[in-house]
């Protein structure tokens, strides 16, 4: 998701460099600067595809549609190789009325931009890889562009950890419905710093009514509107198909990572169900153990990941403020470590 914000940033720069044009060039005869918005519209669209659709998309979204039309005679002239010798008048006022909705986009970006822990300081490797297929046909890594991608592998795990290691512990978590991989970054990241070998997926396919959940760029943004907004449909899934979809995407994970009889297996959830992990720990011998953060004293955004980091709009719907600190990831890694540790012991003594 910084990936995001740069990419946010670079949109409104091109938008910038648009709409500024009219202090500097006094010859507008030769206007290359007017396919700009053009430019960052296409961009736009890019990024929603990869990211989806947040507050900040909105307001640069804004921002991009209006330079657009704004500049769209100028872009017209500059392909038919029209000549014009100034700027009209509406159109400078339209583009001062740019440069204003560009500023308090950035700033909007700027404050709302998620706090994220350095992977070089942790001393952290983050790897990622794509599969499509399911868990009935199998995962795999796509082949041509047309194959559906359904899973998003991600796997932290600190610089020279001991690969040798006689008891590993492998941590498979599947983030909440209303969250991503990234949301719970600063988690998983102290995790792995700490030793841990953290696997995380964000799965997109329908196992259910609810084709939304098959949607990477509307998925979490519509089950946040339905979760706030305390949608019926949106409870009504969670009642009658939700422990089935969980137990779908955590079967899948541990068929895409296989870990080894060695490894002491610890399923994580958000706000998971008990019998749901209580029943996959008794059909999966591998698992030694599952947790659930939600239980955590401290975490008090259960289910949405720690979003006072990463996501700071929504802690803001939730009555929460950005916390730049990264107290509430560090606590509740803290307190996730010494229950697999208790678990450890318990199991080493048996």
């Amino acid at each position: 998701m910084i990936q995001k914000t740069i990419c946010e940033l670079a949109i409104l720069f091109l938008l910038a460099l648009a709409s500024i044009r009219i202090f500097f060039i006094s010859d507008p005869s030769s206007d290359p600067l007017a396919s700009l918005p053009a430019i960052a519209l296409a961009m736009t669209v890019l990024s929603f595809f990869a990211w989806g659709f947040t507050f900040q998309t909105i307001a640069v979204t804004f921002a991009v549609l209006f330079t657009f039309f704004t500049n769209f005679r100028a872009l017209l002239r500059l392909n038919e190789n029209l000549i014009v010798d100034h700027y009209s008048f509406l159109f400078i006022i339209g583009s001062a009325i740019s440069l204003i909705m560009i500023g308090a986009a950035a700033f909007f970006i700027i404050i709302t931009s998620p706090a994220l822990p350095s992977l070089k300081k942790y001393e952290v490797i983050k790897t990622s890889k794509i599969y499509s297929g399911n868990l009935e046909t199998g995962f795999y890594e796509p082949e041509k562009p047309t194959d559906k991608k359904t899973a998003y592998l991600y796997h932290y795990e600190k610089k020279d950890s001991q690969e040798n290691a006689s008891k590993k512990a492998v941590v498979i978590f599947i983030p909440n419905e209303l969250a991503t991989t990234f949301i719970y970054e600063p988690i998983l990241v102290k995790m792995a710093h700490d030793g841990y070998s953290v696997y995380s997926a964000d799965f997109y396919f329908n196992t259910g009514n609810n084709k939304i959940l098959a949607s990477k760029p509307m998925k979490r943004n519509t089950l946040l509107k339905m979760s706030i907004s305390k949608d019926e449909q949106y409870d009504s899934w969670k009642k009658e198909e939700k422990s089935s979809y969980d137990a779908y995407l955590y079967k899948s994970l541990l068929s895409i990572v296989s870990p080894e009889e060695k490894d002491f297996v610890v399923l994580l959830g958000d706000s998971a169900d008990k019998k749901l992990f209580l029943t996959l720990q008794k059909d999966d011998g591998r698992i030694d153990t599952c947790l659930d953060m939600s239980t955590v004293n401290g975490y008090d955004t259960k289910g949405y990941g720690p979003v006072e980091q990463t996501d700071p709009v929504i802690a803001y719907l939730l009555g929460k403020k950005k916390d730049s600190s990264m107290y509430v990831s560090n606590h509740t890694a803290s307190e996730l470590e010494k229950r697999i540790k208790q678990s450890m012991q318990i199991t080493e003594s048996k």
